[in-house]
């Protein structure tokens, strides 16, 4: 199994994990960045 932060997100779920891990280790968006990113649909 390949690490999360190296594969592109399919869902809008994976999208959401994937950005909290990486708030997580510092590298992340701010909360206000992630929330305009969650209510953003794409496509």
């Amino acid at each position: 199994m390949t690490d999360p932060d190296d594969t592109p997100p399919e869902t809008l779920q994976e999208y959401f994990v994937l950005q909290l891990r990486r708030f997580r280790h510092g590298r992340g968006l701010s909360q206000a960045q992630l929330a305009e990113r969650i209510n953003f649909s794409p496509g």
